[in-house]
């Protein structure tokens, strides 16, 4: 009995050990040199870090839009389109002062999206949807 507990023990103690290795090698081989790039070359980092999120980005809903109906995609490319648009011209209001027509943009945006995507299903056929 008592050989079997120092057993596991020794096992856990290798397992946090290896753990603390695994750890320190990422630091050493992964996130260090990213930092001293971040570091010394802030603008180039900062063009890469968010070239590789929009590549991503484009990857998912190119993912997405193979597995979906051209209509149902069309919807929610019509959706985003408002929304952002609409908080775009909402944003320009509210930096010129303008609040209550930059109120009144969000909520036509909110509107015609909505407007957008009923009317967009009336086409859809209800097996599709």
């Amino acid at each position: 009995m008592k050989k079997n507990f120092i057993s596991q023990n020794f096992i856990f103690f290798l397992r946090i050990l290896a753990l603390i290795l695994i750890s320190i090698a990422t630091v050493s081989l992964i996130i260090f040199p990213l930092w001293a790039f971040a570091e010394n070359l802030p603008k180039i980092y900062t063009i890469i870090s968010l070239s590789l999120i929009f590549f991503w980005i484009i990857f998912k809903i190119v993912k997405i839009c193979l597995k979906t109906k051209p209509l149902k995609i069309l919807k929610i490319f019509m959706t985003i389109a408002f929304v952002a648009c609409g908080i775009i011209f909402f944003v320009i209001e509210v930096l010129s002062e303008k609040r209550i027509p930059a109120f009144l943009i969000l909520f036509a945006s909110i509107i015609l999206s909505f407007i957008s995507s009923t009317l967009i299903n009336r086409f859809i056929p209800k097996n599709e949807r």
